[in-house]
């Protein structure tokens, strides 16, 4: 198959030796694009049955006659296309994502033909968008779109291939951020007009995503019944999720409730959370000044969510009962939101300080030795 495609085994170093890892991979060459993947196998008759059938598809796939006129623009677009009929909830970050990747000064354009668009094009883009000061995460996720675009296209018989994706950026561990409750009345006490106060307020003591809590509506809330029911179309994993209104919950919507919005034509806003009937987008910068001036810059709007998560947990709600609450669906995410700050580790080495030590239980075998032995008294045995 000399010439079509190979197929190879990854070497890597251990100390000084070098070592060849047991799981064939495939590559081939496509307009001037090569492409690779794992076959998954250890056997290299088997890998090589899979390369030839890769090789297939390219000489069966009927030609694009468009091909050429397609732009990388077109590319873009139809992601969004696609997360738009997907209902996918994540459409209002995949705007922001596409701005980046057709910003000129990044090396990308809606212009270029998307046949043209090479991996080094792409790599360039990547290093730009790190230089800018772009979070590695960020980075993949639109480098991720581009992916997702070309993948759609082939799909859809409008383009042959797609270029190579760069290597994916290292990505941290999870943000661990936390409020504390001293915290979150200065960043209250400094945040203004009214309605953000009441949205940090339902974060406060809902641990809700942001999302839900701006865009929650009155046909969503029952104030008879004191609960507010979130159909699955609005949450992050969804399901749909029940909230009992009590407490500051409660008290957050009967102000909201005195602040209903008639528009001009007499129809009432469905927005709970409005400024003056417009629906609350972005509080960003406003979120940052109040944070700022707590003596917190850089929390974010998300860490409450983690904070409610913990409070929760200490508050000995059972796990199960508290990620209803919080609309968590796996047990890993939510383990992640409980994580303990030094201060718990704190108060629990404290706790283990005021335990007697003569209270200690003894060891099973020091019972045991307890039970076989005699009690003799000391005047008898002498």
């Amino acid at each position: 198959m000399a010439g079509l495609g190979r197929v190879y085994r990854m070497k890597y170093k251990e100390g000084d030796r070098v070592r060849v890892a047991p799981i064939w991979w495939l590559a081939w060459s496509h307009r001037g694009q090569e492409h690779r993947r794992s076959s998954g196998t250890i056997v290299k008759k088997e890998a090589v049955a899979q390369l030839r059938a890769e090789l297939a598809k390219l000489t069966a796939r009927a030609p694009i006659v468009d091909e050429a006129r397609v732009a990388f623009q077109d590319v873009l677009d139809e992601v969004t296309r696609h997360y738009a009929t997907q209902e996918q909830r994540s459409a209002n970050s995949l705007s922001g994502r596409i701005k980046n990747l057709l910003n000129l000064k990044f090396g990308l354009s809606g212009e270029i033909k998307a046949v043209d668009v090479t991996t080094g094009q792409l790599q360039s883009y990547q290093d730009a968008r790190k230089r800018s000061g772009a979070a590695n995460a960020t980075v993949n996720r639109e480098l991720a779109a581009v992916s997702k675009g070309y993948s759609l296209m082939i799909e859809a018989g409008k383009l042959g291939s797609k270029p190579g994706m760069p290597r994916k950026l290292p990505e941290g561990d999870p943000r661990q951020g936390f409020v504390e409750v001293d915290k979150y009345r200065e960043i209250r006490d400094n945040l203004s007009p009214a309605v953000l106060r009441d949205i940090l307020d339902f974060g406060w003591f809902s641990g809700w995503r942001k999302g839900e809590i701006v865009g929650l509506l009155w046909s969503e809330v029952d104030l008879k019944a004191r609960r507010i029911v979130l159909p699955g179309s609005r949450s992050k994993n969804g399901k749909p999720r029940v909230l009992p209104l009590a407490g500051e919950l409660l008290h957050v919507i009967n102000r909201r409730n005195a602040e209903r919005w008639v528009n001009k034509d007499g129809v009432e806003v469905e927005l709970v959370f409005h400024r003056d009937g417009r629906a609350i987008t972005d509080f960003r910068k406003v979120w940052g000044r109040a944070c700022k001036a707590a003596g917190v810059p850089g929390v974010l709007f998300h860490d409450l969510r983690r904070s409610v998560a913990r409070r929760l947990i200490h508050a000995g709600v059972p796990e199960t009962v508290a990620m209803k609450v919080t609309g968590h669906k796996t047990r890993s995410t939510f383990d992640r939101y409980s994580i303990s700050t030094d201060a718990d580790t704190l108060r629990a080495v404290e706790a283990i300080a005021t335990v007697p030590t003569n209270d200690a239980p003894r060891s099973v075998e020091n019972r045991q030795n307890r039970k076989s032995s005699k009690v003799v008294s000391i005047r008898k045995a002498v």
